[in-house]
């Protein structure tokens, strides 16, 4: 990735309050540590890791963890949550489409709901198969364009510029057909589950003001289009008030695993 994307890039990851939506990042994450067990001296690559939740709770669990964002300032985060809790992890400030570390260097690679956001989907399924050593396993989490959230960024790119052609679908991550035809080179044993997490809110429109206060993606898109994002909020509001149960909906997401062969 080039110096003036990456900053780009930087730039929206940084807008987020990541503490006001850490339920529903924490379950994902959650589920994806799970899925690798303890260490026992292993080690990880932890792609697009934000502010650290998998890669720090993968360290307490005995990995030996590399951590990727190209966000430095949720890398700054990450680095003083792991000195405050004496977690060690090695922090790299880089793109998940070139990671810093040598061939077949780690025993797994991980990503909650973060390869979702690759510019080239392709290029760092290639540097998951670069840095993993055969036998290892790549766990990622993802959010399917099924429910209540590919409802909202429907409405959403209604209102948003067309995106330039060839820019990558987020949802793809959580489509079986997209991923086994990025791993078919490489991996096998695949495998899939779905699994949700309930988001409560007070009022479908205060969840609506608090989303665009905490993602960076929301927040991002509102800077596109200043005079019609209250447009744009009362009509997300009006989808989340329809896939509600009392004051939550569910949300979906996936864990898939493959087994770098």
């Amino acid at each position: 990735m080039d110096a003036p994307w990456r900053d780009a890039v930087a730039e929206v990851w940084a807008l987020g309050d990541y503490a006001s939506i850490a339920p529903l990042i924490a379950a994902p994450a959650a589920r994806l540590v799970d899925s690798l067990g303890d260490g026992h001296g292993r080690s990880a690559l932890d792609l697009g890791t934000g502010t650290g939740t998998v890669a720090l709770a993968l360290a307490r669990r005995g990995w030996a963890v590399h951590a990727v964002d190209v966000c430095g300032p949720l890398l700054e985060a990450a680095r003083r949550a792991s000195e405050a809790d004496g977690v060690v992890v090695a922090w790299h400030h880089a793109a998940m489409e070139d990671v810093p570390l040598a061939d077949q260097s780690v025993h797994a690679s991980v990503s909650s709901l973060g390869t979702m956001f690759a510019l080239d989907p392709t290029v760092v399924v290639d540097e998951v198969r670069r840095c993993t050593r055969p036998g290892g396993l790549f766990a990622f989490t993802a959010v399917p364009r099924t429910g209540v959230v590919g409802e909202m960024a429907a409405v959403m790119r209604d209102y948003l510029p067309q995106a330039p052609a060839g820019t990558p679908d987020p949802f793809d991550w959580a489509d079986d057909e997209a991923i086994r035809t990025w791993l078919s080179d490489g991996f096998d044993e695949f495998g899939s589950d779905r699994h949700v997490v309930p988001w409560t809110f007070q009022t479908p429109s205060l969840g609506i003001d608090r989303l665009f206060e905490a993602s960076p993606l929301h927040a991002a898109a509102e800077r596109m289009i200043p005079a019609q994002a209250a447009d744009m909020r009362r009509e997300l509001a009006r989808v989340l008030e329809a896939r509600a149960n009392g004051n939550r909906v569910p949300i979906e997401f996936t864990l898939t695993t493959a087994t770098r062969s």
